[in-house]
């Protein structure tokens, strides 16, 4: 019996290397990769042995995730873990990816991140504030 590390203490370790991004941030985006993983099998866009989803559908993942589970506050609950922009969410896979937690293609590369959204266009969810006084 080895002693491999948990994927739990994988990120653990990673955090204390890379202190950009807490666990929760990484945790968040393997749930996301897990949730677009699902929903594209679902839709016959994956097939059975296939789990590769491209940066653009990852950064996707991510924004219709934390919509769904965070609301009106997903824009906050992203910048209080310092993702500010898609690019962050290329970094955390670099790092997953440097640790074993995700692999990558010949075709993927880090760019594929780079501006897929605006940040704080898509979590402004079209709320719009007015007071009488």
């Amino acid at each position: 019996m080895t002693n491999e590390p948990s994927n739990q203490e994988l990120l653990l370790q990673l955090c204390q290397r890379d202190m950009r991004y807490p666990f929760e941030a990484y945790d968040f985006v393997l749930q996301a990769l897990s949730f677009i993983q699902h929903e594209m099998k679902k839709r016959g866009a994956l097939s059975e042995d296939s789990k590769h989803v491209t940066g653009q559908q990852l950064s996707e993942a991510c924004r219709d995730m934390a919509l769904q589970e965070y609301g009106m506050m997903a824009g906050a609950v992203l910048t209080s873990w310092n993702i500010k922009k898609t690019d962050d969410i290329g970094e955390m896979v670099k790092n997953l990816i440097n640790i074993d937690l995700m692999v990558k293609t010949e075709t993927d590369r880090q760019e594929d991140f780079n501006n897929v959204y605006d940040m704080k266009k898509a979590f402004a969810c079209g709320f719009s504030f007015t007071f009488d006084g």
